[in-house]
């Protein structure tokens, strides 16, 4: 079990690379542009997190949680709604690791760089910042108080 980084950069090409075979495709209004960055951010954090450890049993939740909040991203400029989408994820996904105490990553998500000339290594950019915000979350057990990172 482990967070999969080559699977969120898949699910962020299909929406950021038009080279990718997968590509969905150009937006045709603003909403449709919106649809599918939530659809792109969300499923490459379900892809990612699918067999995260510890385990969760509330990833379908911490997606529903993501996409319900990021819906007002594009109302806000300054990001504040994308990290906090992200935050509300990580805090859910964290409430599912049974025989754990949970502390999700601190520090808001922040996706910035790559090349954009090169999509898909802008691609894998931000899935790897994906990743190591993630291992920047912590599962205590209850019964040995053992803290180790989430992987």
């Amino acid at each position: 079990m482990a967070l999969n980084q080559a699977a969120a950069k898949i699910e962020l090409r299909k929406f950021m690379d038009r080279n990718f075979g997968d590509y969905i495709g150009d937006a045709i209004d603003k909403q449709d542009s919106i649809d599918k960055s939530i659809s792109a951010w969300k499923n490459a954090f379900e892809k990612c997190c699918e067999f995260i450890s510890p385990a969760s049993s509330t990833l379908t939740t911490a997606l529903a949680e993501f996409e319900t909040a990021a819906n007002g991203m594009y109302l806000d400029p300054t990001g504040a709604a994308f990290q906090a989408s992200c935050a509300a994820f990580a805090s859910t996904l964290g409430t599912g690791m049974t025989g754990y105490t949970a502390t999700p990553p601190a520090d808001p998500f922040i996706p910035a760089g790559g090349d954009p000339s090169n999509p898909e290594l802008s691609c894998d950019f931000k899935a790897a910042q994906m990743v190591d915000w993630l291992k920047t979350g912590k599962a205590t057990n209850i019964v040995t108080s053992v803290e180790e990172d989430w992987a």
